[in-house]
């Protein structure tokens, strides 16, 4: 039973990779997100938007991926997103040490995805599969007229599974595309978006719109215990060859 199991995932794996054809794309564009949700140091919890007063900003992402046809070598897509904004609130403790008065709240956190995925294409449809990593790189830091105390590195790298669609529409260049990476309830990292492509000299110069959402639910980042979530629209330019 295994060994059959195993081959037809094989089987489906070659299959879906011979179908394959070769391109690469990149992308870019500005993410309109701001973090909500409580972080816990020290024993002391405080809210990010109520607490820390802490809005949604314009944020930088890239992305780039490259497909090919060799039989059951995966694909490679690699995206990263830069988050920062900074607040002035009422944040009574953090890291242990007693805050009074107005405090200032700076939450920077930078994320590079490393996935590995394998397509199965249909006739306007496209399948996207696999795996990858999620490596966070960031720090949060909270002070007031009368303390500062020392940030916290919000640095970690989690796994996670990756699954996407980009639906084609007939005799339009545009496609509809979903995906998320996940790590069950620890983590998700969702995105809802409309690609309209213009195409000239062999390449696919376009434009993309759409919505997407970040839930992180954890204690991997440093010494802190998060209940954090990002959401927004986004707008940007793409290249596709």
């Amino acid at each position: 039973m295994k060994k059959t199991a195993y081959g037809l995932i094989a089987l489906l794996t070659a299959g879906s990779a011979h179908a394959e054809l070769l391109g690469a794309g990149v992308g870019g564009g500005i993410w309109h997100s701001g973090p909500t949700g409580t972080v816990t140091t020290s024993g002391s919890t405080f809210n990010l938007e109520k607490d820390a007063g802490l809005s949604a900003k314009n944020n930088n992402y890239l992305w780039a991926y490259f497909n090919h046809p060799l039989p059951l070598v995966p694909n490679f897509r690699a995206e990263f997103t830069s988050t920062s904004t900074t607040g002035t609130g009422t944040v009574s403790s953090f890291s242990g040490t007693t805050l009074s008065g107005k405090t200032q709240t700076n939450l920077d956190l930078d994320q590079t995805d490393f996935l590995l995925y394998w397509g199965l294409p249909l006739p306007f449809i496209r399948f996207n599969y696999g795996f990858g990593a999620k490596d966070f790189k960031g720090e949060l830091s909270v002070k007031s007229d009368t303390a500062s105390p020392t940030p916290s590195n919000l640095n970690a790298t989690l796994p996670v599974g990756y699954l996407g669609a980009d639906f084609s529409l007939p005799m339009l260049p545009l496609t509809l595309s979903a995906n998320t990476k996940t790590l069950g309830s620890r983590f998700n990292d969702t995105s809802f978006k409309a690609r309209y492509d213009i195409i000239g000299f062999g390449l696919k110069l376009g434009a993309e719109a759409g919505y997407r959402t970040i839930n992180l639910d954890s204690s991997d980042l440093s010494n802190l215990n998060v209940d954090l979530s990002y959401g927004g629209v986004f707008a940007g330019v793409t290249l596709v060859f």
